[in-house]
């Protein structure tokens, strides 16, 4: 496993024949690149799978506002939030937002049901808690999305 996002960026620029870097905060046009994008790739990779490292399980807090309509309860979501996996009302019934039984809104878990509970994908930063497989499709999407910035290779690209 990796143990700093170092890594995983010279991971990236390894799978577009580009030399590593040093540092992550070093000032080349490689480096620059990478850091910028780094954070976006990781969010979107956390997001795409529910990754055992990523997954949290919360009680949600029902806000003071109701609703203007649709739904009679709002619960705000935890600020580390990326994406519900799984969902569970007052009766540990399973809600499931296909058949409507809560949708999001704007930070908030809109529902019927009074208390709900949440297994869900979190923003974890934490590289040391990435498992292998997570590195490896962080740095195919790091390289996917600077390749071309980088190189300047459509064929690569």
């Amino acid at each position: 496993m990796a143990t700093s996002d170092l890594q995983i960026y010279n991971s990236a620029l390894i799978k577009m024949g580009e030399e590593t870097i040093a540092s992550t905060d070093a000032s080349n046009k490689r480096a620059r690149l990478v850091n910028e994008q780094y954070d976006k790739c990781r969010r979107e990779v956390l997001r795409a799978h529910p990754w055992n490292f990523a997954l949290k399980r919360a009680e949600l807090s029902e806000d003071a506002s109701a609703p203007a309509f649709g739904y009679t309860n709002r619960f705000t979501l935890p600020s580390d939030y990326l994406r519900a996996w799984k969902a569970w009302g007052s009766d540990n019934d399973t809600l499931d937002s296909e058949i409507r039984k809560y949708a999001e809104e704007n930070n908030f878990l809109l529902t019927d049901e009074d208390s709900v509970f949440l297994l869900y994908i979190y923003d974890c930063q934490d590289v040391t808690l990435f498992d292998a497989q997570f590195e490896e499709v962080l740095a195919l999407r790091l390289a996917a999305d600077t390749c071309y910035a980088i190189t300047q290779s459509r064929s690569l690209m």
